[in-house]
């Protein structure tokens, strides 16, 4: 049962990215939904969860919607921001800002969850990564992601799953001009690194960061590694060695 429930699906975003499934004891019907939405993405073809553009970044589609937002909102395990009603269903709406309040809100990042009312029952149909960080993201390693994702036997506890990125092209990688001038200035700097970290609002300070984003780049601002922490996961790029880690991030 365990292999099973490793295998888990990517929902969201990442990142993400993408909303994680969760290593977790799972109930029986909970749990058929899952793997459901598991075989929706890795064995129906054409898939039936698709990962789509939107503006300069991405969105992940269900178009046979599986997961309730119950499912959903237990898995992620934390309150959404805010819940706006739609006629077609709620959309839960997860804002980050920065971790030090004294940056500028302008710097928030937000993901939002469409559900949509299928016989009654709102059901995950859409899942929308805040565009700033899904556009730092080559897509090139999205799909490699989803490969791994559907990889069978795969398990992302730690170390987690590693893959290779010897087919992206040294062009879709993002540089530090083009990382700042999306997420803004960094939240912090250490030697060749720099990075940003966001809380969940309402903030509380004692809680860990839903996202945590830390580069490494060469002298000529060429990106060397990165390290993608969102909600439960973490995405971990080293272009040196042309490899990458997805791997959950443990409480």
């Amino acid at each position: 049962m365990t292999s099973l429930i490793d295998r888990g699906i990517a929902a969201g975003a990442l990142r993400g990215v993408t909303i994680a499934l969760l290593t977790l004891p799972l109930g029986g019907c909970v749990l058929d939904r899952v793997l459901e939405t598991h075989r929706q993405l890795c064995d129906v073809r054409p898939p039936q969860v698709v990962v789509a553009a939107s503006g300069i970044g991405y969105r992940v589609d269900f178009t046979r919607p599986t997961l309730t937002k119950d499912d959903v909102l237990w898995l992620i395990g934390l309150s959404p921001t805010r819940i706006a009603d739609t006629p077609d269903g709620p959309r839960l709406v997860y804002t980050a800002s920065p971790l030090d309040r004294a940056l500028p809100r302008a710097g928030t990042l937000s993901t939002e969850l469409v559900f949509r009312d299928v016989g009654g029952v709102p059901k995950l149909a859409a899942t929308v990564p805040p565009e700033r960080v899904a556009s730092l993201v080559p897509r090139e390693i999205v799909d490699a992601v989803i490969a791994t994702v559907c990889h069978p036997e795969v398990s992302f506890t730690p170390p987690g799953a590693r893959f290779d990125l010897a087919q992206v092209p040294p062009a879709a990688y993002p540089d530090e001009a083009r990382i700042v001038a999306q997420l803004g200035p960094p939240h912090f700097r250490d030697g060749t690194n720099f990075g940003y970290r966001f809380c969940l609002e309402p903030c509380d300070p004692a809680a860990r960061p839903i996202a945590t984003f830390v580069y490494a780049t060469a002298d000529d601002g060429s990106l060397r590694r990165a390290t993608l922490a969102y909600f439960r996961y973490q995405l971990d790029i080293d272009r040196v060695t042309r490899t990458a880690t997805l791997a959950l991030r443990l409480p």
